[in-house]
């Protein structure tokens, strides 16, 4: 399924919080590693006016880049030395731009490309915040993102990961069911469990109870948990016919990004894979959103897939 894992780094400890997951990840796919470190084009940030001459701005300039491209070749053959023990081929990109648009024009060059990324990195010269570049990347590019925000209990930048548990949210959409052939793949590739979860959202107003002749809304939430439940239980089987084999399922009642999160630090090892859209309506939630939230604040990896337009 996944042929590339394009891992974009910049140099800090906070961006190789992605490296244990590729380690776990680019074995159990046979996929190549392509490590793509970008540096800032000093040139082009600092376009020349009409009364400097540009040749002179890029000459002046040009041992600065020099050099930085020089600590990039440094920094990855380092990083591609401890991946050697993967047994998979790993390749250097060192590109100069806007960090953003380098990884999204670089995912777009070769199909079934997985970018690994953390959420945040340093500033400074030849740094990029990647908080801001995850964003932009998550909202632009088309291939699938494999993003971290490392916290306290991550697994050390030099370890493997444990992948055990796969944590899929749907929402009843077949949009959202995009996400279902990558749980399997993954799900077979990982030898990892899957989770299918589905939120359901408490009304804020009462509504009659015939039962008990109140006016609680008691009835109608579960009515709509007793449909998530048949629904996840139907898509469970169909994941265990393509031969992902242990398939679960649970309905939860509350706000769909927390349920998701607190699931996700219940189980250990786990990894949520999503998809970057839903539908709205009552028991269902905005899959978008909270994909949104889970790749900024989620402390888990998340397996991000853009649903087809």
């Amino acid at each position: 399924m996944f042929k590339r894992i394009l891992t974009p780094l910049d140099g800090s400890t906070l961006s190789e919080g992605i490296l244990p997951y590729v380690r776990a990840l680019a074995p159990a796919f046979g996929a190549r590693v392509d490590l793509l470190r970008s540096y800032q084009d000093l040139a082009y940030e600092l376009a020349p006016s009409d009364e400097i001459d540009s040749a002179s701005v890029v000459a002046a300039l040009e041992p600065i880049a020099e050099r930085l491209h020089h600590q990039a070749e440094n920094y990855l053959d380092r990083v591609a030395a401890s991946l050697e023990p993967l047994g998979v081929p790993t390749y250097q990109l060192i590109r100069s731009g806007p960090a953003a648009d380098i990884i999204v024009g670089e995912a777009a060059e070769v199909d079934d490309t997985l970018v690994a990324m953390s959420t945040h990195g340093r500033t400074g010269l030849g740094r990029w915040i990647m908080g801001s570049v995850t964003d932009r990347v998550l909202h632009t590019a088309l291939a699938p993102l494999l993003v971290v925000h490392p916290e306290r209990g991550a697994p050390s930048v030099d370890s493997v990961a444990e992948i055990r548990t796969l944590i899929v949210p749907l929402d009843g959409s077949d949009l959202a069911e995009t996400v279902l052939p990558v749980a399997v793949e993954a799900a077979k590739a990982t030898g990892a469990g899957v989770v299918l979860t589905q939120t359901i959202g408490v009304p804020s107003g009462y509504y009659p109870d015939e039962d008990s002749g109140g006016v609680v809304g008691v009835s109608i939430v579960g009515h709509l948990e007793d449909q998530a439940e048949k629904y996840l239980g139907e898509r469970a089987d169909e994941l265990r016919r393509l031969g992902a084999g242990n398939v679960r399922t649970r309905v939860t009642r509350g706000t769909p990004a927390v349920e998701i999160e607190e699931l996700a630090r219940a189980t250990p090892d786990s990894m949520i894979i999503a998809c970057t859209h839903g539908r709205t309506g009552v028991g269902r939630t905005v899959l978008g959103s909270v994909t949104d939230r889970l790749a900024r604040h989620s402390g888990h990896p998340a397996l991000i897939v853009r649903a087809p337009n």
